[in-house]
């Protein structure tokens, strides 16, 4: 198994001239954990995946207890794009300041042959607006066996674009 997790770890001052500006993962990633890991300054600015990117598939991804501040990408996800994924977990933690101009502004996954879930996650972009041209302004999720939403938190975001369908 080829696990990677990332505990206690800080990613600061960071950017991509194409995707993945705090991490980039090429292939598959077959269970990837992030628990008290910090991205700060973030930017793809070329690319999707602000903060992270997987080109493959995430199976098992969890992201707890962490926190993506400032964060960007020119196209999609500001804070994190997967390809595509089996099981993504989002807890405990929170997302503040992003900009992406595509689909999925905030969380971008492509495909999730597994669960999404989310809970006790704080969501704030302190009231810059938002502009994205595709589906999902905040949240896109191409397929998901199911998903569960709860103690999540949408705070000053303004979703501007094209289209606004797919998620708010």
């Amino acid at each position: 198994s080829n696990k990677m997790t990332f505990t206690n770890v800080n990613f600061t001052n960071t950017n991509a001239s194409s995707n993945g500006g705090g991490l980039y993962v090429n292939g598959n990633a077959n269970g990837i954990a992030f628990d008290e890991t910090n991205f700060n300054n973030v930017k793809s600015t070329g690319g999707s995946g602000g903060a992270i990117y997987v080109g493959g598939t995430a199976t098992n991804f969890e992201f707890k207890n962490s926190n993506i501040i400032n964060s960007s990408a020119k196209t999609s996800g500001s804070a994190v794009y997967l390809k595509g994924a089996n099981g993504v977990t989002i807890k405990d933690s929170v997302i503040e300041n992003y900009s992406a101009t595509s689909n999925g502004g905030v969380i971008y996954i492509e495909s999730n042959s597994g669960n999404l879930n989310m809970d006790n996650v704080s969501l704030n972009n302190n009231g810059k607006k938002l502009q994205t041209t595709g589906n999902g302004g905040i949240v896109y999720c191409g397929s998901a066996s199911k998903v569960t939403v709860s103690n999540v938190n949408f705070t000053d975001t303004e979703i501007s674009g094209s289209s606004k369908t797919g998620g708010g």
